[in-house]
C-alpha cells in the first residue's frame, strides 16, 4: 500500500510501518526510469527565457516545465512553473493569436511552490507562458517562457550513445524544484484526507494526479 502521508505500506491503525519496501522501491525506479527519461530534455529544449527580469529569475529559481516532451497540436499541452520563492501570482498561457488560452491563480505546495494549467487542444505555433506577481512591492514585472507547439506528432526521444535516454541537460537546482513539485500533485490531496493505493502504478496511471502522464508519447504509463 502507498500512502500520500505515510509512504509505502504505513499501517495507520497500529503506527508500525509495513516492510513493503523492496516492491516499492522496484517499482519507483520502473516508474522514475519511464516518466522522467523525458524530464530533462523538456526542461533543456522548451522553455527560454522571454527578455524576463534577472533578478527574479536568478533569486527565485524560476523554472517551467510544458508536457508532453515535445508538444504537439493532437496532445494536451499541460503547463507547469516553479519557483523556491513564496511569490503571489497568476500564471497565464497565451496562444500564437496573442489570445489567453488558460490562467490560474492558485499557488501549491511551498517550497518549492507551483502553478500548474492545461489546454486540451493546442494549436501549433509559438506559445507563452507568463507568471505576473500579484503581491504589492514585487521586485520584477512579468516573467515569460516561450512553449513551441509542433503541427506534427513526434517521434519519441532516442538513446543516446551509452545512454538509456538522451541527455541534454543536466540536473541542477531547477530541475530538482521541477522533479519535487511533479512528486507533490502525484500525491496532493487536502490536508484532512487520507488517501491510499494498493500500488505505485495506480497512482501514476492517473492524468489528474499525474501531471506527466504519457510524457513521452510512448503510452509509457502502462508499462509500469
Amino acid at each position: 500500500m502507498i500512502s500520500a502521508k505515510g509512504g509505502a505500506g504505513y499501517d495507520w491503525g497500529r503506527g508500525l510501518p509495513v516492510l513493503l519496501a523492496r516492491q516499492f522501491i522496484g517499482a519507483a525506479t520502473t516508474a522514475l526510469s519511464l516518466i522522467t527519461g523525458g524530464f530533462l530534455p523538456a526542461l533543456a529544449e522548451n522553455a527560454q527565457a522571454q527578455g524576463s527580469a534577472p533578478v527574479c529569475d536568478a533569486a527565485g529559481e524560476i523554472a517551467l516545465l510544458p508536457s508532453p516532451w515535445a508538444p504537439w497540436k493532437g496532445a494536451p499541452l499541460r503547463v507547469m512553473l516553479v519557483t523556491e520563492k513564496p511569490l503571489q501570482g497568476e500564471l497565464s498561457v497565451t496562444g500564437p493569436d496573442g489570445s489567453v488560452a488558460a490562467t490560474s491563480r492558485e499557488r501549491h505546495g511551498g517550497p518549492p511552490y507551483f502553478w500548474f494549467t492545461e489546454i486540451k487542444a493546442p494549436a501549433p505555433g509559438s506559445w507563452h507562458a507568463t507568471l505576473t506577481p500579484q503581491q504589492a512591492g514585487a521586485p520584477c514585472g512579468p516573467i515569460t517562457r516561450e512553449i513551441k507547439v509542433r503541427p506534427d506528432k513526434p517521434g519519441g526521444p532516442g538513446p543516446a550513445a551509452r545512454s538509456t535516454w538522451p541527455l541534454r541537460n543536466v540536473w541542477d537546482r531547477a530541475s530538482e524544484n521541477l522533479f519535487s513539485a511533479w512528486i507533490e500533485k502525484l500525491f496532493d490531496d487536502p490536508l484532512d484526507a487520507e488517501p491510499s493505493w494498493p500500488a505505485l502504478h495506480e497512482v501514476v496511471r492517473d492524468p489528474s494526479r499525474n501531471f506527466l502522464f504519457n510524457h513521452l508519447g510512448l503510452n509509457e504509463d502502462a508499462k509500469i
